[in-house]
């Protein structure tokens, strides 16, 4: 199945002098399987590594006799290191859907979305000083690490088809701002970006619209307040002011569309978008007048 979706000369491609692997001889644990091995752990990741390779291997009359030791597992998984499969990622992650893709496009426009996770990863001093992780104060008022390291994850998926465009990797305590800012060249004109109400910032929005993509990001009460034109279905453009900073020019602000409005429990919406025409929609490349 995964050579399927990820063949073997994509794969030796992408690992292509990019391993820590400086063997001479040849052995049962190449780099190649060692990549498929990482794509197995993302696809158990609560199943020990013995039985990770048991699930990849297991079928294959050939193979399935040979069990490597936990050890030898954990050496080929270090020889193949990360920027491996980091090439083997960026190899496979692009956009997916197709024209004619059912439900992965609004009006024309390819629907992607951003949001970000943490990821708990093993506790040795070396990821604890890049990555760091949640802290609390002990008796004598100084800060003690609680749990393991955590790494923060930001991805930018198409909603329709949950293929992954991008990822962006930091520490605990990076900020998802700036992650998701990392991800903007994987967006392109044609596209429409969903963002949650934590992700709204001037600098995001000049990131992706500066590829030519639209957004539309669930805001809080407080940001896009300041109005400068009611239209004509009764939703309004906004300044949204870097870091509520106003009045000191036009590169500290995104002109931007608010649209209100109230769902069943009373609570009210708010969505900024970068389609500022309320009657403009996309369809098959080309623009006419709908209602929105």
């Amino acid at each position: 199945m995964l050579t399927q979706f990820v063949p073997p000369s994509l794969v030796d491609a992408a690992i292509e002098g990019r391993t820590r692997d400086r063997s001479r001889r040849p052995g049962p644990l190449t780099m190649r399987f060692a990549a498929y091995f990482e794509l197995a752990c993302a696809l158990f990741p609560h199943e020990s590594l013995e039985d990770v390779c048991d699930n990849l291997v297991g079928a294959v009359p050939e193979l399935c006799e040979l069990a490597p030791a936990k050890s030898a597992l954990h050496g080929m998984r270090q020889r193949l290191g990360p920027e491996a499969m980091r090439a083997v990622f960026e190899a496979v992650a692009g956009p997916v859907a197709g024209p004619e893709t059912i439900g992965a496009r609004w009006r024309g426009l390819c629907t992607l979305a951003v949001d970000g996770f943490v990821v708990e990863i093993p506790d040795s001093p070396a990821n604890r000083a890049h990555f760091s992780g949640p802290v609390t104060r002990g008796a004598d008022g100084k800060p003690v690490a609680v749990g393991y390291p955590v790494a923060r994850v930001v991805t930018l998926v198409e909603t329709g088809t949950r293929a992954v465009r991008g990822a962006a990797i930091g520490g605990y305590l990076t900020g998802e701002h700036e992650l998701a800012e990392q991800l903007a060249p994987h967006a392109a004109e044609g596209d429409v970006v969903i963002f949650d109400r934590n992700f709204p910032s001037v600098a995001l929005c000049k990131a992706f619209r500066a590829t030519g993509a639209h957004l539309v990001i669930r805001a809080k009460k407080h940001i896009g307040t300041d109005r400068v034109e009611v239209l004509a279905d009764g939703s309004a453009l906004v300044r949204m002011w870097s870091n509520a900073v106003r009045g000191r020019g036009p590169e500290r602000y995104e002109t931007l569309r608010l649209i209100e409005y109230e769902i069943g429990t009373g609570e009210v919406i708010r969505l900024l978008t970068s389609m500022t025409d309320p009657e403009q929609s996309v369809s098959n490349g080309v623009c006419k007048r709908v209602t929105c």
